[in-house]
């Protein structure tokens, strides 16, 4: 099965990926994500989706958005990599969904992590692991997935998901 934009119909426009999207970006919580124009191969199928986000209580998705366009070329941000896409492969799309509740944005976030994992034995090639709380969704999602099938995180990142905050 593949994961693409065209199966979630309860977004908003797709939109071409510039900063004056940012501008028309509601202030409220929410999923977003971001997609090339046409599939691509992942470990298993295609997908044209190459970030799946999320607020959290203190952000909108028009702050997130903004966030990701702050370019960072040390640290190699999100940012970073959306602008070498858009230059170096295809045009980026953005679209999202608001919610009343940033964790009605979580859980949507989870649920569709979870649904490209399970698709694709993968995350998006943009969403990545950088905090306890992305480590966190992965191991829930590996675990959901694989039910039967032991996994290993070591002592180290269990102590640095038991410090991560949230």
């Amino acid at each position: 099965m593949d994961s693409r934009s065209t199966e979630l119909t309860d977004l908003v426009e797709w939109r071409q990926w510039k900063p004056q999207v940012v501008q028309s970006a509601p202030r409220k919580s929410g999923i977003y994500l971001f997609r090339m124009a046409q599939p691509f191969p992942r470990l298993k199928g295609m997908s044209d989706i190459v970030y799946i986000g999320c607020t959290t209580s203190q952000r909108t998705i028009s702050d997130r958005l903004k966030d990701h366009l702050s370019v960072r070329e040390i640290e190699r941000n999100t940012a970073y990599y959306l602008e070498r896409v858009q230059c170096e492969v295809n045009a980026i799309e953005v679209s999202w969904k608001t919610f009343e509740k940033p964790t009605g944005a979580k859980d949507a976030e989870r649920n569709l992590l979870e649904k490209y994992v399970a698709d694709h034995i993968e995350l998006p090639p943009l969403n990545r692991q950088a905090s306890g709380q992305q480590v966190r969704i992965v191991s829930e999602l590996i675990t959901r997935i694989l039910p039967n099938k032991d996994f290993y995180l070591s002592y180290e990142l269990v102590e640095k998901l038991k410090k991560a905050p949230g």
